[in-house]
């Protein structure tokens, strides 16, 4: 059973497939989809992101 959760303008599913747990970051900008082993590392690319996306933003302004 999968499980998602949206941040920002990306998609986080939760997956596991024989006993093994996949976490996928999908960009719904670009619609690039990464793989990463543990959702703490997800989550950690993720918050670079979004902080990197909030920081174009305040030098646009």
């Amino acid at each position: 059973m999968a499980k998602e959760r949206l941040v920002g303008s990306y998609l986080i599913r939760f997956t596991q497939s024989n006993g093994t747990q996949r976490v996928h970051v999908q960009d719904l900008r670009t619609r690039e989809v990464l793989e990463f082993e543990t959702w703490v590392a997800a989550w950690a690319f993720v918050d670079e992101a979004v902080h990197a996306d909030a920081a174009c933003d305040d030098t646009r302004s």
